[in-house]
């Protein structure tokens, strides 16, 4: 969204990959698939961090359209989210939190994930559900540094009764730093996905 012209790396653990540059303005769109980049680098990871390099100007936002889904889907979920500089202050007695939208139902595969935003961090807290009456259930989230904690609809199926499909997630971290939760649910039959990212 300004004059610049970036290189484009993929942060792995300690590691890092250069998977293409991009200038603006322009319309140009890169494309990196990032299970490719895994799978030619023997990488075996839940989350990543996606980075811009410019010796000179950086765009004030860069945006990250992810695309998930089922490998064979006709029709996949796009998300789209602002990359974040990672020197963002933290107030040293401010918790995190974030929440969203979750789809239970068992005709559909849904597939919660939490993850540290800015800085590969890990996390640790708590995850609560809500229906339209109130909280129906809760799960204590302690996942290490550069991991991702991932949730599927099948573990939460045996925990609770509810006739309301659409519930609600809250996630509260005991750690200063920001949390990014993304919520994709896909069709058993159709394979067509759709997902979003918390708030």
């Amino acid at each position: 969204n300004s004059p610049s012209k970036v290189k484009v790396v993929l942060e792995v653990k300690e590691e890092e990959f250069d998977v293409g540059e991009i200038e603006s303005p322009g319309s140009n769109v890169l494309m990196i698939n990032v299970d490719e980049v895994f799978e030619e680098h023997g990488v075996d990871v839940s989350c990543y961090n996606l980075k811009c390099i410019s010796k000179e100007k950086i765009p004030t936002r860069t945006n990250h359209q992810l695309v998930v889904g089922d490998l064979d889907s006709p029709l996949k979920a796009s998300i789209n989210i602002s990359l974040l500089n990672d020197e963002v202050f933290y107030p040293g007695n401010k918790k995190s939190l974030c929440w969203g939208s979750f789809y239970l139902d068992k005709s559909y595969d849904t597939l919660l994930s939490l993850l540290s935003k800015t800085k590969p961090l890990g996390l640790k807290g708590i995850l609560r559900f809500y229906d339209e009456i109130g909280k129906v259930y809760s799960i204590d989230v302690d996942v290490p540094k550069y991991e991702a904690f991932i949730l599927s609809s099948k573990d939460l199926f045996d925990h609770f009764e509810t006739e309301d499909n659409m519930l609600w997630y809250w996630f509260e971290s005991e750690r200063n730093s920001e949390v990014q939760a993304f919520s994709v649910h896909t069709n058993t039959v159709s394979l067509v996905s759709s997902g979003e990212h918390n708030f």
